[in-house]
């Protein structure tokens, strides 16, 4: 195999070859910079029709004096009121504290999440029954492995000769092109 770095012009490849490298290394550049820019418009157009739905139809219409309207094209547009509201996280224990203060403390919903280190996940039965006789609850049990750490694995098993069941395991080994365009 050739050198990874090497330049177009010292690799015993033919012309059609290096031109065929070339041309889908500037198609993937040119691909990734459109997928990049539509992110961009699609958050602008976003923003763009937020405004003109909670903002200024509001607006025209309350001008207009009429809550309901039906446009030349046939589209019926209606105003309705929504809400929106969120706690900050600096207020937090204060609105916590006024919701239970006011008799709404049943609308705080607590979650408390253990993390158990790598080896220690023989001791969450007896966790679990701790809480389940002590308190009578039983928490959410969920089990799994990071699929970084799942790759990571499987990357250093396959590298060390081994074999993974094909059954368990999902591991697809390909190559992929990574391309840095040149900065100007």
């Amino acid at each position: 195999m050739t050198d990874v770095f090497a330049d177009a012009s010292t690799i015993s490849a033919s012309d059609a070859e290096v031109q065929s490298i070339s041309t889908l290394a500037d198609k993937a550049i040119e691909l990734q910079a459109e997928i990049d820019s539509l992110g961009e418009v699609l958050a602008e157009r976003s923003r763009e029709l937020r405004v003109i739905l909670d903002a200024q139809l509001p607006v025209a219409m309350d001008e207009a004096g009429c809550e309901e309207f039906k446009a030349s094209n046939g589209a019926k547009i209606k105003l309705q009121q929504f809400v929106n509201a969120a706690i900050q996280g600096e207020h937090q224990e204060e609105a916590f504290d006024w919701l239970r203060d006011n008799g709404h403390g049943d609308l705080i919903k607590r979650e408390l999440k253990l993390a158990l280190a790598r080896g220690q996940d023989n001791v969450a039965p007896e966790i679990i029954a701790v809480l389940k006789a002590q308190f009578g609850m039983v928490p959410d049990d969920k089990t799994g492995v990071h699929p970084q750490t799942l790759m990571a694995f499987c990357k250093e098993q396959l590298a060390d000769g081994k074999e993974l069941p094909a059954s368990l395991f999902n591991v697809y080994v390909g190559r992929r092109a990574k391309i840095t365009p040149r900065k100007d």
